[in-house]
């Protein structure tokens, strides 16, 4: 329980903190290093970010979009048990 409030946490600080980006036309490998810098920043060596076609059924949890929406940016999360 304890690990899924911090996982919810740390989602909902990346994602707060990456919402400008979020409806931005960024690169995405740009917008894809932030989000990685800001889990690192974190301590969390847990998760990992990927891109993918907007419209890619993956998942991961959907965090953001690029270049216009054609793309997104999906963050997954691994378990450390």
């Amino acid at each position: 329980m304890k690990s899924y409030i911090a996982q919810t946490a740390l989602l909902a600080a990346v994602i707060g903190v990456s919402a400008p980006a979020i409806a931005a036309d960024q690169d995405c490998k740009k917008l894809k290093a932030k989000v990685e810098q800001e889990l690192k920043d974190k301590g969390d060596s847990g998760s990992y970010v990927r891109i993918y076609e907007a419209d890619d059924k993956v998942e991961g949890k959907e965090i953001g979009f690029c270049y216009n929406g054609a793309r997104k940016v999906v963050l997954f999360e691994v378990d450390p048990a």
